[in-house]
């Protein structure tokens, strides 16, 4: 650029690495004349930044690839088509990898959001002469997928060798993420159903379009505020309903054998039954943080017979249709979306609500029955309907009661054998609902399943229980719930007390006493405060004994008594205490003692000399020298031996002096 109008350069590049941090480049090399070689370095980069990522298992090492193509955009800023620069990597599969990228003519235009998502395509695309067009024709097909769970493709784009396609950027997680962030326990059920709705309606719009996505996995789903999206529908599949093309984006291998369906690896026609198995291993993914058949690819887990874990969480109906569509052979498999994502998020009708149906129906066959059997044939209907009704409540088929009394009220309003016998079944039908749910119930706490339970005692609260049975029966819940949270109490309480964290035990005990008596938790809480007592006797020694040793330390340093300092340090880090002190302390000492032998060798070499001055007579040389040894370490006791000898002999020679 020539300014910072951040108006794009006029002239145009294939593609230009270029180094530094910055979000966009300050200028673009012009395009390389006929005697410069070409530019390989961004290709190289691109190469490069692919095969990381690609050798990478992207469900547990992308942020190792990522970490790669960072560094190397870093190092080497991209530029495709003179437009898009690749600024951070997002994610990778087997097409391609997805880039952060800047849109120059968005800055041009001054628009406040100028980044978009580019998808730079594996180099196997490079291969096949017919895969720019028909990902062209994919992508304008992509423009049809207009809807709020399938992210927006803008266009397919190519920059010599190297494919791309730009995409709106998304803000929030892929879906691959927030698994992992809930691996072995799963998503909230609540969020885990959204998240599958999202990712249902998305399917179903396009599977209505004959389009199948081919490669659905949570590496392909990006979660934001408004909900899931699915991506790379740019490069999807048709199914044989539409009309085919000479390239078929399948051929690339594009999928990703955990979530590929058998068909789909044995190369069979797209069919929507595909990206169901998919979507259901995803579903499986996000109720329980794990894989149905353990990563394993649809060959291996019926070759193994593998069979995927029922699901507590969820109620029969949803695990029906979750385990139908986990199969692994398309003719048993569900084969429907819709049915699939609407078996799972929507709730079963009541029973109630059934009869009321059932109720309903049979009010239309009766006025419809009433008006052909009008006269005579009328009276001889409602007997035979009421007979039929009879035979029912012998044998305690409550709906079927329900049904012919209520077709009998519907030809004679007040018939009072068929208001009682509706009254009856009605009463039945209720008081058998309320058995179910109980057993449910009672089942549930059996087991400790307060998920269950909790379902249940909501469903005995729907069929209006007595306010006081509802009551017995949420003590009863909340008694195995307290139950469940002192266990736990009491678990965390040993823990803390054998890491000697005191307040953490005592808490943990106190609180299972506030609910009542407990033997276990009194215990606990006694041998924390023994404990605690105990561990205090026993800080106060090791505190005396760090003050005895530290102070000692202290007094044989002041001596220079260096091996008396070491010594008393170490007594003192033996008692684990004031570390910093104490390491201080050890610092002071190790220099004191290292200066101490420096100066001594200074001294030592210093009186040498005074030595050899002494030998030769020379005595003022030689106690020159001895106080410049004491200079360097004071009371040496040689140098203040030289000292005297030297000042001796200048005595004796000045009495010889007077005596002559």
């Amino acid at each position: 650029m020539n300014d910072d109008s951040g108006r794009p350069p006029s002239d145009k590049t294939r593609f230009q690495g270029r180094g530094g941090n910055t979000p966009a480049p300050r200028s673009i090399p012009s395009r390389p004349t006929a005697a410069s070689p070409p530019l390989p370095q961004a290709e190289a980069q691109l190469t490069r930044i692919g095969k990381a990522i690609r050798e990478q298992d992207s469900s547990q090492g992308f942020a190792h690839a990522k970490r790669t193509a960072d560094r190397a955009l870093a190092d080497n800023k991209i530029i495709l088509n003179n437009r898009f620069v690749l600024e951070a990597t997002l994610g990778a599969g087997g097409m391609g990898t997805v880039y952060r990228a800047k849109d120059l003519r968005k800055v041009e235009a001054n628009d406040p959001n100028p980044h978009v998502a580019v998808k730079v395509l594996n180099d196997d695309f490079k291969h096949h002469p017919d895969a720019f067009v028909t990902l062209q024709r994919e992508a304008s097909r992509s423009h049809r997928l207009s809807h709020p769970n399938i992210v927006t493709v803008h266009d397919f784009d190519r920059d010599g060798d190297v494919i791309f396609m730009t995409m709106e950027l998304l803000q929030g997680q892929g879906l691959e993420n927030l698994i992992r962030q809930h691996k072995g326990r799963g998503l909230p059920k609540d969020q885990a159903l959204k998240i599958i709705r999202d990712i249902g309606i998305a399917l179903a719009y396009a599977h209505q379009k004959h389009i199948i996505h081919s490669d659905l996995k949570p590496g392909n789903i990006f979660v934001t505020a408004d909900g899931a999206k699915v991506l790379d529908f740019g490069i999807a599949r048709l199914t044989n309903q539409a009309a085919a093309t000479d390239f078929d984006a399948g051929s690339l291998g594009a999928l990703t054998p955990a979530y590929a369906s058998l068909e789909m690896l044995n190369g069979e026609d797209p069919h929507p039954s595909d990206d169901v198995y998919a979507a259901a291993i995803i579903a499986y993914e996000l109720f329980t943080g794990a894989h149905p058949y353990a990563r394993k690819s649809a060959e291996v887990a019926e070759r193994e017979k593998l069979r995927p874990a029922p699901i507590k969480a969820l109620n029969k109906q949803q695990w029906r249709t979750l385990a139908a569509a986990l199969k692994l052979r398309r003719q048993d498999r569900l084969g429907d979306i819709t049915r699939f994502y609407r078996g799972l998020t929507q709730r079963s009708r009541s029973i109630k609500g059934l009869l009321i149906g059932t109720v309903a129906a049979s009010a239309l066959i009766a006025v419809a029955a009433y008006h052909f059997l009008a006269g005579d044939g009328v009276e001889r209907r409602i007997a035979e309907t009421l007979l039929q009704a009879q035979s029912c409540a012998q044998v305690a088929d409550w709906i079927c009661v329900q049904e012919k009394a209520g077709a009998v009220l519907q030809l004679d309003t007040a018939h009072v054998d068929a208001k009682a016998l509706l009254a009856r079944s009605q009463a039945a039908i209720l008081q058998n609902q309320l058995q179910e749910a109980q057993s449910a119930f009672d089942q549930c706490l059996t087991q400790e399943d307060l998920e269950c339970a909790g379902n249940s005692l909501h469903r005995i609260q729907q069929l209006a229980l007595p306010a006081d049975k509802l009551a017995e029966l949420q003590q009863r819940m909340d008694a195995v719930v307290a139950e469940r949270q002192n266990v736990q109490w009491l678990r965390e309480a040993r823990d803390c007390l054998a890491k000697e964290e005191f307040t953490c035990a005592l808490a943990r005990a106190e609180g299972v006493l506030a609910r009542g008596e407990n033997p276990a938790a009194s215990a606990l809480r006694d041998g924390a405060l023994a404990a605690q007592r105990q561990w205090q006797f026993a800080l106060a020694a090791r505190e005396a004994e760090f003050q005895r040793s530290f102070a000692a330390a202290e007094t044989c340093l002041k001596k220079k008594d260096y091996d008396c300092a070491t010594q008393q340090i170490a007594f003192a880090e033996a008692t684990k205490l004031h570390a910093m002190q104490v390491q201080s302390l050890a610092q002071k000492v190790e220099f004191a003692h290292a200066e101490h032998k420096s100066n001594l060798q200074k001294a030592q070499n210093v009186l040498a000399k005074g030595r050899a001055c002494f030998d030769k007579k020379n005595y003022s040389c030689a106690i020159a020298n001895a106080e410049s040894a004491l200079e360097f370490v004071a009371e040496y006791h040689p140098a203040l031996q030289l000292r005297r000898d030297a000042q001796d002999a200048v005595n004796r020679l000045k009495q010889q002096i007077i005596i002559e």
